[in-house]
């Protein structure tokens, strides 16, 4: 449901802007290019919104495994998902996967 490697992250705040914004996160460059190109639809730069939408977190978590991230940097950014959506009253449980 809500897996979300969602909030995996945003680098380089000033090209990942709202949402890098709203984060502690910075993402690895690796996957850099999934928190830019995936569509966040209604919710914008709202995290909480973001953790909740299945489609956002499903897109999300495909693109970023097929990045060239390295195993570790995946885990990482799975960690950072689910803490991120936790923080927000988000449980995103192991519903994220592998990344």
């Amino acid at each position: 449901m809500k897996s979300a490697v969602v909030i995996l992250a945003f680098s380089v705040a000033s090209l990942a802007q709202p949402v890098a914004t709203n984060l502690q996160y910075v993402p690895p460059l690796c996957a850099l290019r999934c928190f830019l190109d995936t569509p966040r639809g209604l919710c914008g730069e709202d995290v909480e919104c973001l953790c909740r939408d299945d489609a956002y977190v499903q897109n999300l978590r495909i693109c970023a495994t097929d990045s060239s991230c390295s195993d570790a940097q995946k885990e990482d950014m799975r960690k950072t998902a689910k803490s991120e959506c936790a923080a927000r009253g988000v449980d995103i449980g192991d519903e994220i996967g592998d990344i």
